[in-house]
């Protein structure tokens, strides 16, 4: 008996797995409002033929300002789609209210024509859906209701709705995952017992219901709500045992969407396919068996039937269409392509002439091809002069091209708990296919280009005949100074290839596996017409923890006619629009300060689509981010010796981002040229945001030597009084006997503070600003009365000096009889120089940091400290890994390596030792922030981060250089016009100083006219004086701590545009930047501060959540450090603090919290 029961307990088992499942259809559109939901539900109904209909609607009909329906339109509306689906045959309705909203985010983006509390406006439609329900005895999911019993639309992180807090997001409508995972759940209980095996449930609603900011958004997988319902119906009905949905997959480019009609009901139009209305009939067919299904195409009379597919992934290149049809009628296949540059679409008819039709089923092979940069195809088929058939539908690539389009397989994988990457073979280049971190999130999303590696390589004995002795600098010698990414190093003699072309030029691939680490071999490449002259290698595996995937690699090259110039490796590309969404993409990168880029993949870098700049300010650190909705991929180099190298950054709609490490060999010309990069690159994945990639890597950063000193708080190279000085003011020395006025006012109106001048003209004629560098001495007698000024009023000055410009005039170039064999030279062996002004006779050539230069430069050097100077600014000091080493005199290397930043290095020591033995607390700054350079200067000007490229709220300024090294390092000064403050009373020269400020840079660049005599003069002044005495104040926290997490700051108005002027001239970048930025700071003595600065003229009320775990708050109390009397309010809760207040106009707030 207990055998018979267990057989059949097993058999009704088999029975009830083997049931049709539930089907869910998510119908959700972002933007609709009800009016819409009205006229979308006819077609839907014909075309899924569900049983049970689930409508969510109310968001948009309240709150969006473009899509306001009234509640009586709202009712009749609701009463039609019931009517409507009960004349449809669905059998189970049930009505979704919608969920509340978090008012202070939406008045930010909608004005409203009354006067209705926002958080007010959806209680009267979800009134109407309770009504309905219960007149018309439909289901009610009471979502409002449920989310305001778990604590409401709030900013908490905890909240259902989507914030700053969870979501780093003003966005206050839409459901977080968990929300939407409720949402599910709650519509599951209450469709139990009305849902069968094999229902189809029809999702009809606004973007809650779509998935907005969701994994898997308009799917039924990842995280959106009818993806966790139709997973709940499912496994309540013993139909799965899966209690999570399925994760989210991209769709795969160039898949015909809904392409076997498994899931549509027989004679209804098939989803994702669109007829054109009145030209015929189109239906889901299937044979008797009822298992083969097939699209049947019945033209109107006298017409011809027109039908698409929805739009889906499309690649360039050239294509097979296969199908099978039959039918008494004739056909044509075309296809419209969107092309990305081109305003219209590119129809291509694939089929030139009509094709018949016969009784049988007959095989279609159908070759096309789409133009270059396609990124999105629409299929289409014409029927007419009677009925035809088509099923097996597919598209292939045309394995008979040239290149082979769709994407190889992957040879193997490297994979642990934290992540998993996928590999091309070598003879398909190599390449990285897939990386996925332990959530499945992928990010590979875009087509990568195959090649792990690429190489230039230049001539050995180039010809040089007719080449200028010297050459204008362009920063980079062998590279532009921007983002154009212009190659004008480049020759016509040069060769580049990568990984790809390895077996088109005779290379041998290879590769082995073998205990976690796999080896790739690429062995015997023809370069020009040597056969077998290169062979190149490369090593992937995970770093010891587990972390980081690494790779490693080099070469031996054996040309006696090549040498390698640049060995790109690693290389990433196709990487973006994670979650199916580009559009929430985050590209961090550090460029200067840093930059934030929104949506890279389809709206490229800093207004190009390609960075590329080495390891100096341009790239000030070695690492990039790529985030998407909380999952991460950290790129980054681990190079502890800062070799010259260029990091390249791509972005494209085909190919997405890109990622590549341009090594350079520090071994070129010499025969045979072997050579391992000594250094490693890789990436791993995170949870987070740019702050957590700067996390990860400061924990790399503050072990190298650059930091080896230790914090600031206990550096003693550094003197107290640099680290604490208050502003260094701009003073040109050409313009000062003018502004004696002004100077005596500054002392003045500054008493009390500790002052420094920036100073520049000084020396020669007073005339010019770098002209015979570096011989500027003797002092003029106008140099002598500013000297004499600053040290009666206690200002110490730091004088203008060019770090790398050796006037080929100067008195110390003259003097020395090998100085052109000690300056910078191209691989062409040509001097570099400053571009010459007009009607300047002399050239300023770039110097080489060896001992000639160390001399000349530190001669000067020490006279300043001698002249009473306390600090010198070394211009163009900081270009780290930008030139190279093609200067023997000076360096063993050719090329690559670490010889220029060794020697830049020692140079900036040599100055140090000297200046110091005359004064012992004279201090060193240079231009813009680079790692490599932190052991070896005092602080640094970083007065450029104002004026790197910006872009509304798509490209905007993050402090990542501050969050990895503020507390170990000084930086100083914004760079304001008088544009900034001519316009808009003041706004940019707010906004630049108040940004500076809130990343704990030292005040500076403030100059006597914007003080004192252009317009909007008290602006500058006043609002200077509240920032002076702000940072004053909070010393502990902008000059010696460590930046926390940027805040979620709520305020009541939008973000304001700002006219951010570029250095001295009106033209101006266009950006959006909050009215009150902030940021959070740990000072050394473990105390915690908030920092406000609200940048506009009106006073603002604020609030700032904190959360306990984040910041790692005890138990203490706020009190005001700045202003004194500041009122706030804090209130705490279990997840930690919120903080509330009113900040004033053009001024800092600054609270502490105080005790455990």
């Amino acid at each position: 008996m207990k055998t018979l029961f267990t057989v059949l307990l097993f058999t009704l088992s088999l029975l009830t797995v083997s049931a049709a499942p539930v089907t869910v259809f998510n119908c959700g559109i972002g933007g609709h409002n009800s009016r819409q939901g009205n006229q979308r539900l006819v077609p839907l109904l014909q075309q899924i033929r569900p049983q049970v209909l689930v409508i969510g609607y109310g968001g948009n009909d309240a709150w969006n300002s473009k899509a306001l329906v009234s509640p009586e339109n709202f009712r009749r509306n609701f009463e039609n789609m019931i009517a409507v689906a009960r004349q449809h045959g669905v059998r189970v309705i049930m009505l979704n209210t919608a969920s509340p909203a978090i008012a202070s985010y939406v008045s930010r983006r909608h004005r409203y024509p009354d006067a209705a509390p926002v958080e007010q406006r959806i209680l009267p439609y979800n009134d109407i859906l309770r009504k309905l329900a219960a007149q018309h005895q439909v289901l009610l999911n009471d979502f409002y209701q449920a989310v305001e019993q778990r604590g409401g639309a709030t900013e908490a992180a905890g909240s259902l709705i989507r914030n700053s807090a969870n979501s780093r997001t003003l966005d206050g409508l839409h459901l977080t995952p968990a929300g939407a995972r409720l949402l599910g759940e709650l519509a599951a209980d209450c469709l139990r017992g009305h849902v069968k095996a094999g229902d189809k449930v029809l999702c009809l609603g606004d973007s809650n219901t779509w998935g907005a900011g969701l994994r898997g958004a308009g799917t039924v997988t990842g995280e959106t709500y009818p993806a966790w319902l139709q997973t709940r119906l499912n496994h309540d009905l013993g139909l799965s045992t899966k209690t999570v949905p399925d994760p989210y997959r991209a769709p795969v480019s160039m898949q015909i969407p809904n392409a076997d009609f498994q899931n549509d009901s027989l004679r209804s139009v098939p989803q994702r396919w669109v007829p054109a209305r009145n030209t015929g009939s189109v239906e889901v067919c299937a044979d008797d068996a009822g298992k083969n299904r097939y699209l049947r195409l019945t033209p109107a009379a006298s017409k011809v039937l027109f039908l698409r597919t929805d739009l889906f992934p499309g690649s360039p290149g050239k294509w097979i269409l296969t199908l099978q049809t039959r039918g008494a009628g004739e056909f044509q296949v075309a296809l419209t392509a969107y092309v990305t540059g081109e305003k219209t679409p590119v129809y291509h008819v694939i089929t030139e002439n009509w094709s018949k039709q016969n009784s049988d089923w007959q095989s279609c092979r159908l070759p096309f091809s789409l133009p270059p940069k396609t990124r999105q195809i629409s299929l289409i088929i014409r029927q007419s002069n009677g009925k035809g058939d088509f099923r097996q539908m597919k598209i292939m690539p045309d394995s008979t091209a040239a290149g082979k389009v769709a994407l190889p397989p992957a040879a193997t994988v490297l994979k642990n708990n934290r992540m998993s990457i996928e590999f091309f073979a070598p003879a398909q280049g190599g390449g990285i296919r897939s990386i996925r971190n332990a959530e499945g999130t992928e990010f590979v999303n875009r087509r990568p280009g195959g090649a792990l590696w690429s190489m230039k390589l230049k001539k050995i004995h180039p010809d040089t005949k007719g080449l200028p002795p010297v050459v204008p600098l362009s920063i980079d010698p062998e590279q532009d100074d921007g983002t154009g990414g212009k190659n004008i190093d480049s020759h016509i003699d040069d060769l580049d290839f990568s990984a790809l072309d390895a077996v088109k030029l005779g290379a041998r691939p290879r590769m082995s596996v073998k205990d976690g680490q796999i080896h790739f071999f690429w062995e015997g490449i023809r370069i020009g017409g040597e056969s077998g002259a290169l062979d190149v290698w490369a090593k992937a595996e995970f770093s010891a923890d587990g972390t980081f995937c690494m790779i490693d690699g080099g070469f031996t090259n054996r040309s006696t006619d090549y040498t390698v110039f640049y060995f790109a490796l690693p290389q990433l590309d196709g990487l973006g629009a994670l979650h199916g969404a580009p559009a929430n993409d985050r590209l961090a990168t550090p460029f200067f300060n840093g930059r934030l880029i929104a949506n890279p993949v389809e709206k490229g870098l800093l207004g190009k689509d390609r960075i590329f700049q080495p390891n100096r300010s341009g790239h000030s650190m070695q690492f990039d981010a790529l985030y998407n909705a909380g999952s991460g991929l950290h790129l980054a180099s681990f190079d502890p010796n800062q070799c010259a190298k260029r990091y390249q950054l791509t972005a494209s709609k085909e190919n997405g981002v890109g990622w590549a490490v341009f090594n350079i060999p520090d071994n070129m010309r010499k025969v045979p040229q072997q050579w391992t990069v000594p250094y490693r690159s890789g990436f791993c994945t995170f949870q987070g945001d740019w702050y957590d990639s700067c996390m990860i890597y400061r924990d790399w950063a503050l072990r190298q030597y650059w930091c080896a000193e230790g914090p600031e708080i206990t550096r003693r190279s550094t003197p107290r009084w640099f680290k604490e000085i208050d502003e260094w003011f701009q003073l040109s020395v050409a313009q000062a006997k003018g502004q004696r006025k002004e100077l005596e006012q500054l002392r003045q109106d500054l008493a009390g503070y500790d002052l420094g001048a920036w100073v520049t003209y000084w020396g020669l004629d007073n005339k010019t600003f770098h002209a015979l560098n570096p011989d500027r001495f003797p002092f003029t007698p106008a140099d002598e009365a500013v000297m004499k000024f600053l040290k009666e009023n206690r200002i110490r000055p730091m004088g203008y000096l060019q770090c790398i410009g050796w006037s080929n005039a100067s008195p110390s170039y003259r003097r020395a009889p090998d100085a052109e064999q000690n300056l910078v030279r191209n691989y062409y062996g040509q001097m570099i120089k400053w571009p010459t002004p007009a009607g300047q006779k002399s050239e300023d050539r770039i110097a080489y940091p060896g001992k000639l230069w160390r001399q000349a430069l530190g001669d000067v050097v020490v006279q300043m400290a001698k002249s009473g100077f306390s600090a010198v600014y070394l211009d163009s000091g900081n270009h780290g890994g930008t030139y190279l080493n093609f200067t023997p005199a000076c360096s063993g290397e050719s090329g690559g390596g670490s010889g220029y930043v060794k020697g830049n290095q020692a140079l900036l020591a040599e100055l140090r030792r000297r200046a110091r033995q005359v004064n012992p607390e004279f201090c060193f700054t240079s231009e813009s922030f680079w790692e490599g350079n932190i052991a070896h200067l005092d602080g640094y000007l970083v007065c450029n981060t104002t004026n790197a490229y910006l872009e509304g709220d798509r490209v905007t300024p993050v402090p990542m250089v501050q969050a990895v090294y503020h507390d170990y390092t000084i930086m100083y000064s914004a760079w304001t016009s008088r544009w900034d403050l001519e316009r808009d009373n003041g706004l940019a020269y707010v906004a630049k100083h108040a940004l500076a400020f809130c990343w704990g840079v030292k005040p500076g660049w403030n100059i006597l006219n914007l003080l004192y005599r252009y317009d909007n003069h008290p602006v500058a002044l006043s609002s200077s004086l509240r920032r002076y005495a702000a940072y004053r104040t909070a010393r502990k926290f902008l000059v010696y701590g460590q930046m926390l997490r940027p805040p979620v700051i709520r305020t009541a108005v939008p973000a304001v545009p700002v006219k951010w002027c570029i250095s001295y001239r009106q033209n101006y970048f266009s950006t959006l930047m909050s009215p009150v930025p902030g940021n959070t700071w740990r000072a050394p003595d473990g105390s915690f501060a908030l920092v406000l600065y609200n940048i506009t003229e009106q006073e603002q009320p604020v609030s700032v959540t904190l959360d306990r775990k984040t910041y790692q708050l005890g138990n203490g109390t706020f009190r005001a450090l700045y202003p004194a009397g500041q009122s706030f309010t804090a209130i705490p809760d279990a997840n930690g603090c919120r903080i509330q207040l009113k900040v004033p106009p053009q001024s800092p707030v600054i609270l502490e919290l105080t005790g455990k």
